[in-house]
């Protein structure tokens, strides 16, 4: 039990130098991004119409979300790349233009409200470390801040398509383009976050049968 304390102590520290690290790496960059004076890059899908137009003269247009066409290709080359139905996605990156300050803007609050969440989950757990050193495991508020960890975990996901969702709102660009930046997926979210309450529940039931414990005595 010691040498597994001393072990997540010893990744806590870690953990902790990491967000300091990025704390203090995001905040000028954030401020530089927010004032227009550093760039800001998002990795992006183009929205139809566009044309894709490749090094040997081919080209493809893809009208909507469904059909395109398909321009100097020879006949039936077209299926060694393509299915009847399907239409390429064309994902690649994109630097936020000066003037564009409202995405400008929310890009910057999203990450410092990821950043203070991932402060916030670092607090609960090193509290719960702490407690677990001191030799009391199932201190009553432990579960709390379990739960307050399983609450972040399932609404990552829901946090990251908030995110694109609103960034595409303020998003002024040419083509037309929507975020494609991932957050954690949903079923790791919801095994992490599930794991996390179970947890909580285990250390609420020890809580509760140790306080009856020292009543009985």
């Amino acid at each position: 039990m010691r040498r597994s304390v001393r072990a997540l102590d010893w990744l806590m520290t870690l953990t902790l130098g990491a967000l300091w690290v990025g704390t203090l790496v995001l905040i000028p960059i954030g401020y530089l991004a927010l004032t227009g004076r550093g760039p800001i890059t998002l990795a992006v899908t183009l929205d139809p119409p566009y044309t894709v137009e490749l090094p040997d003269g081919r080209r493809i247009e893809v009208v909507d979300e469904s059909t395109a066409t398909l321009a100097n290709f020879t006949a039936g080359d077209e299926h060694k790349f393509f299915t009847k139905d399907d239409v390429p996605t064309v994902h690649t990156s994109m630097k936020l233009d000066r003037v564009d300050t409202d995405a400008r803007a929310l890009v910057v609050a999203w990450i410092a409200g990821f950043l203070g969440l991932a402060w916030f989950g670092w607090v609960n757990l090193q509290r719960v470390v702490r407690a677990a050193r001191d030799d009391r495991p199932f201190d009553p508020r432990n579960p709390v801040r379990l739960r307050c960890l399983a609450g972040i975990a399932l609404a990552a996901p829901l946090l990251s398509w908030a995110m694109n969702g609103t960034i595409d709102r303020a998003l002024d660009t040419d083509p037309p383009s929507h975020m494609a930046m991932r957050g954690p997926g949903w079923w790791f979210s919801l095994t992490v976050g599930l794991g996390l309450l179970a947890l909580a529940q285990v250390f609420a039931e020890g809580a509760r049968l140790r306080e009856l414990e020292e009543t009985t005595v």
